[in-house]
């Protein structure tokens, strides 16, 4: 939640920041995706920096085909982006972006285009044919309910049901 009133605070600076409240719901984390065709299934962290910045940009510099590489992401401000340039120290830039609308859809698209690289959750990967790229870390990410202020006894009846339905998942 951090990353996100930081990058919020940037563009809407007179908002009630300390007021908001979170509720941890789960922990996840995030994970890039391939295509199956595509025979790459590590990179390095210094790699992944310069994939995601948009120095390295054609699957050819990776050991592959010559085609270019596109990164496919939710528009900005999703979490699994934050996180990662967060714990990368970088801002993502790569060079052909594919932005959708839900996480859900990343996987989608990776599916459907061998050339793709895709930022979702862990739990998205398994749920569709994808393969994971690993690299050197994980990116954990913390999924929170927020509140502005304390919640209200609906709010935390809520909160209590989510929480209860995610744990049933599991």
């Amino acid at each position: 939640m951090e990353n996100v009133v930081e990058e919020l605070k940037r563009t809407n600076p007179g908002l009630a920041y300390d007021q908001l409240r979170k509720f941890n719901i789960s922990r996840t984390r995030s994970a890039l995706a391939v295509h199956l065709d595509n025979p790459i299934r590590y990179i390095s962290l210094s790699t992944l920096k310069l994939l995601l910045t948009g120095n390295i940009h054609n699957w050819q510099q990776l050991g592959w085909r010559d085609r270019p590489i596109k990164v496919v992401m939710v528009w900005p401000g999703g979490g699994i982006q934050l996180s990662m340039e967060t714990q990368l120290g970088i801002r993502a830039a790569a060079k052909q972006m594919i932005r959708v609308q839900i996480s859900s859809q990343v996987n989608k698209v990776v599916e459907q285009e061998p050339d793709v690289v895709g930022l979702a959750q862990v739990e998205n990967l398994k749920h569709r044919h994808v393969a994971e790229l690993k690299t050197d870390i994980q990116f954990p990410q913390q999924l929170n309910l927020v509140t502005l202020g304390p919640p209200s006894p609906t709010a935390e009846a809520i909160i209590d049901a989510v929480r209860k339905i995610v744990a049933e998942e599991r």
